[in-house]
């Protein structure tokens, strides 16, 4: 507690020094106080239609300069400039996960009869999106805010929805993997690229019926496309 009040007691130092043991006390006892307090509005029945509690909202006011003061400080010590403070006005815009396969309606209606590709998918019951042969694998872990959409041809642009939801969450930066290098890669890539997206791949993600084939389109895409490997995204 005895740091907690050195803290308080520095109300507006932004200068000089904060070490770790006073910068964490005062981080601790800040969330505890705040855990109680909150717990206090709502028996009390003071919350607001936002969540925040009427106690909670006047302690935050009265911390607010001694934490932005602690926070300073802390850099300091670890000189770095509090210019760093900066990163915490920035906004943080999540990723958003978009997995496609191809495949066809359980009538093949979409299906394109006259191409070499997939001219024949009917006759042997291929690329049905009604059965389990056009399920992702479990190890990509699909989960339930993740977009999937079915293509039915080898853009991801044709005939889909990726366009719409990449304007709508305003992305224009793709970061690409999959199969094959040669095929679905190099179609997204360029009609990626044509649409007036960045695109990043991911080499070391993408793969193609032979390593030949998956550098040389590598190769060829370099081009238009920054090619990186997986690791760099760390």
């Amino acid at each position: 507690m005895d740091w907690y009040l050195k803290v308080l007691r520095n109300y507006i130092g932004f200068g000089g020094r904060a070490r770790r043991k006073e910068y964490w006390m005062f981080i601790l006892v800040n969330l505890i106080l705040t855990g109680v307090l909150s717990i206090i509005d709502k028996m009390l029945g003071w919350q607001r239609a936002g969540g925040e509690g009427i106690l909670t909202t006047i302690y935050g006011v009265l911390v607010f300069l001694p934490w932005w003061a602690v926070q300073f400080r802390r850099l300091h010590d670890t000189d770095r400039s509090a210019w760093w403070l900066l990163l915490l006005l920035i906004p943080v815009i999540g990723w958003l996960v978009i997995l496609i396969k191809v495949g066809f309606d359980g009538g093949y209606l979409l299906q394109p009869k006259g191409s070499p590709m997939f001219g024949r998918a009917h006759q042997f019951g291929a690329l049905s999106l009604a059965d389990s042969g056009t399920d992702f694998h479990p190890d990509l872990d699909v989960q339930p805010d993740d977009l999937v959409l079915a293509k039915p041809r080898v853009s991801p642009f044709y005939g889909t929805a990726l366009e719409p939801a990449l304007r709508a969450n305003h992305i224009d930066h793709l970061y690409l993997c999959g199969v094959s290098t040669s095929w679905a890669i190099q179609a997204a890539t360029r009609d990626g690229h044509d649409r007036d997206y960045a695109i990043t791949i991911l080499e070391d993600a993408c793969a193609a019926a032979d390593a030949t084939e998956h550098h040389t389109s590598l190769r060829m895409l370099g081009r238009i496309a920054e090619i990186i490997k997986v690791s760099r995204l760390a």
